[in-house]
């Protein structure tokens, strides 16, 4: 009696079908699914995805007197905050006009904005929020609450009245 036919192997008294090549493939496999698994949860963790500890950036304009707070991976229509410090002395008087480029506005619906403007005006090129601030040689904090439109990568500019601006992007996943 032969002792192997076809992928069928007689150990003792039984006969087993076995392909051990198509196993370690099979192995292979299931050890890459896991490494992608814990890649995913690590980068999650981390905040690729959205929250999380390298989730939160800042950058500041190019004079040091305007600082902006903002996330690096947004959602599509889910809140963000964008916030923007005035460095003392930023400011001549009590207005200031903060400035987003139209590329920074275009695909995100301002909600709220704390302390309210006195004013906003938008032109072809930006859109100019006036502020009344109360305290004189202070640093103040700006707050936007916004949702993005768009998906992808999105640049943004935004400029104090009178200083270098503030650029940074985001990316928004859907």
């Amino acid at each position: 009696m032969p002792q192997s036919l076809e992928g069928i192997e007689r150990v003792g008294t039984l006969e087993v079908g076995q392909d051990l090549q198509f196993q370690r493939r099979e192995w292979v496999f299931e050890r890459v699914g896991w490494v992608a698994m814990a890649l995913v949860i690590v980068l999650a963790f981390v905040g690729v995805f959205g929250h999380g500890m390298t989730s939160k950036a800042s950058t500041t304009s190019g004079d040091g007197f305007l600082k902006v707070d903002y996330s690096r991976m947004a959602r599509h229509r889910s809140p963000d905050t964008i916030r923007l410090t005035l460095a003392p002395g930023a400011v001549d008087g009590d207005e200031a006009r903060v400035a987003f480029s139209r590329q920074s506005v275009d695909g995100m619906e301002i909600e709220t904005v704390y302390p309210e403007p006195e004013n906003v005006e938008t032109g072809a090129d930006e859109t100019v929020f006036v502020f009344t601030l109360t305290e004189d040689g202070t640093s103040t904090e700006l707050v936007f609450n916004v949702l993005f439109e768009d998906v992808g990568r999105r640049r943004a500019s935004i400029t104090l009245d009178g200083h270098q601006p503030a650029q940074f992007s985001q990316f928004v996943l859907p």
